[in-house]
């Protein structure tokens, strides 16, 4: 090991620093739907590490932990997204939702999803609904991948033992699609209304 090249604390660390390289630089709070490129940004983020993983597995045990976490924010900002766009869309009561309970959010966002397409296909709210669930009782409240026990000094889902990278990748990236057409739906709609006023679905 070359010690002499072992990253160090320097006083003259600064973590705004620019630098003159443009091409490294980072846009932010560009955007009026700054939620959306949140939610995107964390599923590009655990794409990216499901692929590295996939075709070097040497750290797979360690980074399991951030890819689940990743992902599973993601599914939770898509659906604030639907709550906060669905409610304003049809003029329910906005809900707050500042916690991090899957099933909770679900049931909002499902409500939502049975009023604007009441006889949308049944059997793929079912299909989203399992596998949200199962990512809730996995992760309830967002704690489960990000520390090794919890308020109460127990290990979370002691049980599990392991996880497929690339099916769990599959699976969430099968709901993601989901709602991004759920919110690419309501974003069509509410231009609608716009224009049109409350004569604006289909």
């Amino acid at each position: 090991m070359d010690f002499n090249n072992i990253p160090w604390p320097d006083l003259n660390d600064d973590l705004l620093e620019l630098g003159k390289d443009w091409t490294k630089h980072a846009s932010l709070n560009y955007s009026l739907n700054e939620m959306h490129i949140y939610s995107e940004g964390y599923k590009k983020a655990a794409d990216i590490l499901s692929l590295k993983i996939q075709e070097d597995r040497m750290f797979i045990d360690f980074l399991i932990y951030p890819l689940v976490f990743l992902y599973r924010h993601h599914i939770e900002l898509e659906l604030k997204i639907i709550i906060l766009e669905g409610n304003d869309l049809i003029n329910n009561q906005k809900v707050e939702r500042h916690h991090h309970k899957l099933q909770n959010l679900w049931d909002d966002a499902k409500k939502i999803i049975k009023e604007l397409w009441p006889d949308g296909p049944q059997n793929d709210l079912q299909a989203v609904e399992n596998v949200v669930l199962q990512l809730s009782e996995l992760d309830p409240d967002s704690m489960s991948f990000r520390y090794d026990r919890d308020k109460e000094g127990k290990k979370p889902n002691p049980e599990l033992k392991f996880l497929n990278v690339k099916k769990f990748s599959q699976v969430i990236n099968n709901i993601s699609s989901f709602f991004n057409g759920v919110g690419t739906a309501i974003s069509v709609y509410a231009d609608n209304k716009n224009e049109m006023g409350e004569h604006f679905l289909p």
